[in-house]
């Protein structure tokens, strides 16, 4: 039985040999490839002497006699011819394409015998791969593949491939994309990337407050005003009265009292309203539309204000001493309470939002290095910088760095059990839309006197390597830039105040009601401007 099944497959074989389209191949089961197991194999010992007889040949006819081992199959078949030269020319003859020409089409299936070919499209001799990353480049390197290849068509027509990524490969090899060196010019016309902006709670709180105020001027079409100083005194009011109203987003906060149904006016207080004064003032020294400025509506709200002021006891609110120089910075601090006073929770969110500096404390102890952060963190109306500390000569920025740090001796230490030397320091938390910084100039060590030592101001002041939290020490996170200041010239008994601020006009100087326009940028970073020195330095938080 075993050798008619053989020689029927011998006789199949030599039938599809001789069809000279198909391919030469030998059906063999699977089970007659497979050796033998030993364990359905007999034997050679348990086979008597004439179950050990030798195989019949082939030829033969079954015998019924034979030894029930299965036989192993052993013939040869004719020799192959060829593959990389036959096949490929047979392959060539078929499109009708000399091989040796490099504008011959190959097919998916053709192509690891024609790989040494060029491509027609892609302009270089393709290479042959044989792992499975470089065959998937290798067919995307194929733009067109044959038809099928039938016995009517002696010529096969060449059809674009359906997948995208080999028409997108070949639309990219037609028109290559040219590189060119990046210069300033051509940098300045990519778009700007746009920084991803980092924050923390406290950031993401204080800029809710804050979001729907804008930061535009309302009349770009307008610069400074002068205010005159009534009784000559009150120069003081006057410069800190400039550095607010030329700040917009302080002025369009204050025109939302009243107007806002969110900002209303406290029906029940004791005192005039402090935030109707200053958006009276605020409306007649921007008058809203096309409106023209009026220097005489200018002046009556600013005699309302200094009223309201009186009335709330600040400095120089007694008529005596409303006659009588004071200090701006002083001034100032409690001009900004004032407006905390009796307002709604909204309010004053907001206004800590654009005043308060948000920090906490920490220190360590510098023996054991044990570091105690538990203190809360406190709103602060900005900085106060010490230009003689650590020591003369150094810029804005290094004093404001030392003033987040400083050294206290005889604290105790819980962990050395005594008292040492501890360092503390300040860590920013969130940042107010206006840092108001003051450069401490007045000292009473052996008297009150002034100091006139210059400090090199900084266009830019950034607080970001500052912040607690060590992913928004970013630099650009926490940035500021000079809009305007306060300058004073004498010494500590009395003197005059200026201003200088930045209005969509440029730098303009402002000396109560006298202006002087068209100040560069160099101007207003002068450390010393004649005899006036910087005492109070308006910065505006850079957004975006």
């Amino acid at each position: 039985m075993a050798l008619s099944r053989f020689n029927a497959r011998l006789l199949a074989h030599a039938r599809r040999s001789t069809h000279p389209r198909r391919r030469r191949l030998v059906l063999l089961s699977s089970r007659q490839l497979q050796r033998p197991s030993p364990r359905l194999r007999p034997s050679n010992s348990s086979l008597s002497p004439a179950n050990q007889r030798t195989m019949p040949p082939p030829d033969m006819l079954p015998d019924d006699k034979a030894s029930p081992r299965r036989p192993r199959i052993a013939f040869k078949l004719p020799p192959k011819k060829n593959k990389d030269l036959t096949t490929c020319s047979n392959v060539a003859l078929k499109l009708k394409l000399d091989p040796a020409e490099p504008g011959a089409a190959i097919g998916t299936k053709d192509h690891a015998c024609l790989s040494e070919f060029q491509s027609p499209d892609v302009g270089y001799r393709l290479p042959h791969y044989d792992d499975p990353i470089g065959a998937s480049v290798e067919r995307l390197q194929i733009p067109h593949v044959p038809d099928s290849i039938s016995d009517d068509v002696d010529t096969p027509q060449l059809t674009p491939c359906k997948s995208a990524a080999k028409r997108k490969l070949e639309e990219l090899s037609k028109n290559p994309i040219a590189f060119v060196p990046a210069t300033k010019a051509t940098m300045d016309t990519e778009p700007a990337r746009k920084r991803r902006r980092l924050m923390n709670q406290d950031m993401a709180e204080r800029s809710h407050s804050a979001v729907h105020l804008s930061r535009e001027y309302s009349r770009p079409d307008l610069g400074v005003a002068g205010l005159r100083n009534h009784n000559g005194a009150i120069c003081y009011r006057r410069s800190v009265y400039q550095v607010l109203i030329n700040t917009p987003v302080f002025v369009n906060w204050i025109k939302l009292h009243g107007v806002d149904p969110q900002h209303p006016c406290p029906p029940q207080r004791s005192k005039p309203c402090l935030h109707c004064a200053l958006r009276n003032l605020a409306n007649a020294y921007w008058p809203p539309g096309t409106l023209r400025r009026d220097e005489g509506a200018i002046d009556k709200a600013l005699r309302i204000l200094d009223k309201v002021m009186n009335a709330h006891s600040c400095v120089g609110g007694t008529p005596r001493s409303f006659s009588q120089q004071q200090d701006a910075h002083e001034f100032l601090n409690q001009l900004l309470q004032f407006l905390e006073r009796d307002a709604a929770p909204r309010v004053i969110r907001e206004l800590k939002a654009l005043f308060g500096l948000k920090r906490v404390k920490s220190r360590s102890c510098t023996r054991c290095g044990l570091v105690d952060d538990t203190w809360d963190p406190i709103v602060e109306q900005g900085l106060c910088v010490n230009i003689r500390h650590p020591k003369r000569g150094l810029t804005l920025e290094e004093y404001v760095d030392n003033a987040f740090k400083e050294v206290n001796d005889g604290i105790f230490c819980t962990n050395c059990r005594t008292k040492l030397t501890h360092n503390y320091k300040h860590s920013v938390l969130d940042g107010p839309e206006l840092m108001l910084v003051q450069m401490s100039r007045f000292t009473w060590l052996g008297g009150a006197r002034k100091l006139h030592d210059p400090v090199p101001l900084n266009l830019y002041l950034d607080l970001s390597k500052h912040f607690k939290d060590s992913q928004l020490q970013q630099p650009g996170t926490l940035r500021y830039r000079l809009t305007g200041m306060v300058l004073h010239e004498g010494g500590a008994g009395g003197g005059h105040y200026i201003a200088k601020v930045v209005t969509p006009k440029g730098t303009e100087e402002a000396s109560d009601a006298d202006i002087t326009r068209n100040l560069t940028v160099k101007d207003l970073l002068k450390a010393r401007d004649g005899t006036f020195t910087p005492y109070i330095l308006a910065y505006t938080r850079v957004r975006g």
